[in-house]
């Protein structure tokens, strides 16, 4: 890693801490670890995904592509869903932890967890617009807020089964998913 890219992730890693980190902050960070993170399926998506204006691969894909399965599958068999989330948070942020560890960065998980929400938020923003391959069809990743929570949409871009063109799948964003 190029001593630039230290410094600036130096500077960065306070402003994930404290809750501080932009969109365009966040794009710079996440680019700037992608490289180091072959080993952190959860960064490395974030990066590839801010790297890359449209996904047909990776992480977030596949678990799209599920959730859209899993979609048309209820709706034929006129069932229910489970809410799934795009990445839980119990594992991203110690991924991330382990990976700027590996790296020689200090980093306060703790004061990162009181700031979660604005991590999750800045995470939508940089996946909004993103477009999607799925099954063949294309979506449209769209961030929203329903209840004061961030709300992430899969908006079908063509007719997908029962899913109209501008209709979409709603899901959080990320979860706690243990207590």
């Amino acid at each position: 890693m190029r001593n630039v890219d230290r410094i600036a992730i130096a500077e960065l890693i306070p402003k994930i801490e404290s809750g501080e980190l932009s969109v365009i902050e966040a794009n710079a960070f996440f680019i700037l670890i992608r490289g180091s993170a072959a080993d952190f399926p959860i960064i490395r998506d974030i990066g590839d995904s801010v790297a890359h204006d449209a996904r047909d691969r990776g992480l977030v894909h596949k678990h799209l592509n599920t959730i859209v399965d899993e979609f048309l599958t209820a709706v034929r068999d006129h069932g229910g869903i489970y809410s799934r989330t795009l990445y839980p948070i119990d594992e991203l942020l110690p991924e991330l932890e382990q990976l700027l560890d590996e790296l020689g960065f200090d980093f306060d998980i703790k004061a990162a967890e009181r700031h979660q929400q604005q991590l999750v938020m800045t995470i939508g923003e940089m996946l909004d617009g993103t477009q999607i391959a799925l099954r063949g069809r294309e979506f449209k990743a769209d961030l929203s807020m329903t209840g004061g929570q961030p709300l992430f949409r899969l908006v079908a871009l063509e007719d997908v089964g029962p899913i109209r063109q501008g209709q979409g799948i709603a899901m959080p964003m990320l979860r706690r998913m243990s207590s």
